[in-house]
């Protein structure tokens, strides 16, 4: 596929799973627009820990349609049950210790 056909179906996925695909996997109508200021919300808070709260107020910073956590959890089910965004463990290292952090040892 070249580079354009790619980014395409990229886009075609993208609004299948906000149009159609959250609401086909456990019968509920979700409104699309919503689910694309989640996804937005969810991208820009990936890697960190964040409350549904945080998220809430994320998504409603310039928006007057607020949601309230109990739908935006109801949301997030649905896209984990369509593969579309994944929980991962968090990675907090801490810089200070004397272990190294990768596999290997300076020779001395």
């Amino acid at each position: 596929m070249t580079g354009e056909e790619a980014l395409e179906q990229a886009f075609d996925y993208y609004d299948a799973v906000v149009r159609s695909d959250i609401s086909r996997v456990d019968g509920v109508n979700r409104n699309a627009e919503r689910v694309k200021r989640l996804m937005r919300s969810y991208a820009r808070n990936q890697g960190a820990q964040v409350s549904y709260e945080a998220v809430r107020a994320d998504m409603t910073s310039n928006e007057t349609d607020a949601m309230d956590t109990d739908t935006i959890y109801s949301y997030l089910a649905a896209l984990k049950k369509i593969f579309v965004v994944e929980d991962m463990q968090a990675w907090n290292p801490n810089l200070r210790s004397k272990t190294a952090i990768c596999g290997f040892l300076p020779n001395h």
